[in-house]
């Protein structure tokens, strides 16, 4: 199905990986694992950007680069990332604006490590948090956890102004009975239409309970149910998501 300007389809690989399919563009982030989604035909016809928010394991394998040897592909990576020579490679660092082909981008700190991106595209904004996380861990001190929600709530006022269609927001569950701090404050704090969770690897239950009473708990936002790898969504900024037309 062709995609008009404010329409995509979102695909969610692993963990934080997921593919943005626009009018005119795709963009792969964090995608470290190997997936049946990443095809000949998704290179073909359309500007393709991967973006690295950080050098973390389960958010960057060297392997993309491999990509570049056959497609043509713009690299947008935090500056602590590796690179790899022979690719065209924009390393990045907080709090600054660039324009790349149909792109701007706005960056934004993290809690832990590299970046977040706001992604404007073909009519769309979203923003990929990255390691931006409420990282409430039990054992730690008052101290420790009164900084660490200082340190996220400080970087989430800066989207206070925004308006945002899709933001992926991570949902740890080995946070425990924490592990739904940073989404629901998003949810509550920032303009955004549908949010989608991630870093949760393969814990899908928290995801399901989360969804199932995210109306309930006075949530303007959709939130969207995850429930396997590889799953498929479309979206209309008019319409917001649309799960009939998933894959």
């Amino acid at each position: 199905m062709l995609l008009s300007k404010g329409q995509c389809r979102f695909h969610y690989l692993y963990n934080s990986g997921f593919i943005i399919e626009t009018e005119n563009n795709v963009i792969i982030i964090d995608y470290y694992q190997e997936s049946p989604l990443i095809t000949k035909e998704l290179f073909t016809h359309k500007n393709i950007f991967v973006f690295v928010t950080h050098n973390h394991g389960d958010h960057f394998n060297p392997l993309i680069y491999d990509l570049s040897q056959e497609h043509d592909i713009q690299y947008i990576i935090h500056k602590d990332v590796p690179s790899a020579s022979g690719s065209k490679i924009l390393s990045v660092v907080p709090d600054q604006h660039y324009s790349v082909g149909d792109l701007s981008i706005e960056t934004f700190g993290s809690t832990d490590s590299g970046v977040s991106y706001l992604i404007s595209v073909d009519g769309l904004t979203v923003f990929h948090s990255g390691d931006l996380n409420w990282w409430k861990w039990k054992g730690k001190s008052q101290e420790i956890h009164k900084q660490e929600e200082a340190d996220y709530k400080r970087e989430i006022y800066k989207l206070r102004n925004k308006k945002i269609d899709i933001a992926f927001v991570p949902v740890d569950p080995r946070l425990e009975e924490y592990y739904d701090l940073a989404v629901k404050y998003f949810g509550s704090t920032i303009d955004v239409q549908t949010i989608v969770p991630m870093h949760f690897r393969d814990s899908l239950e928290p995801i399901q309970q989360l969804a199932h009473h995210w109306k309930d708990n006075g949530f303007s936002s959709q939130f969207v149910a995850i429930t396997r790898r590889n799953q498929s969504f479309y979206f209309d900024e008019e319409r917001a998501l649309d799960f009939n037309k998933g894959q």
